[in-house]
């Protein structure tokens, strides 16, 4: 995300205000061996965002995902899959003077950081489901590359604890 990027979205987030949050779609999954021995994860993150702009909303579609691969397991697939799409609908005040890019940038900026929380709690609260000790997801980070899924750029090793 550059700073001309930056600027775009600036430009939408001073005429919007959050109309709704809500999940669209989810899938998890713990692929563990029947011992409940977890190791050590390798943990990566993706987010990527779609936009669409209708009448004096704005709809922003959030997709986000975390996986976990065991260093201890001989395949690279992964042990811990929580993946989720979330909606978040803005009101727009005024368009005057956006154009596509400018809502683009909004919803790679806006989009994401305002559903953020809501995938944290998602996360966290799946784990635990899952018998797993709870995962707390770091502060988000913007993104570096328009439109792309990516990895983060250090994913952090989690030793988890044995079920």
């Amino acid at each position: 995300m550059n700073t001309e990027e930056m600027a775009l979205a600036g430009d939408v987030a001073s005429r919007v205000e959050i109309a709704e949050i809500k999940i669209l779609q989810a899938s998890v999954l713990c692929d563990l061996p029947p011992t409940g021995e977890i190791g050590v994860l390798q943990l990566s993150q993706e987010s990527e965002a779609e936009t669409d702009v209708i009448g004096n909303c704005i709809y922003v579609k959030p997709r986000l995902l975390v996986e976990g691969r065991s260093q201890d397991r001989p395949s690279n697939s992964p042990v811990l899959r929580i993946e989720g799409k979330f909606l978040v609908v803005y009101n727009l005040n005024s368009h005057n003077a956006l154009t596509d890019a400018h809502f683009k940038a909004f919803g790679r900026v806006n989009g994401l950081f305002n559903a953020w929380p809501y995938w944290r709690e998602f996360v966290q609260s799946m784990t635990v489901r899952m018998g797993l000790p709870p995962l707390t997801l770091s502060v988000f980070r913007l993104p570096d590359q328009p439109s792309h899924a990516q990895p983060l750029p250090d994913p952090r090793e989690v030793e988890a604890q044995t079920i």
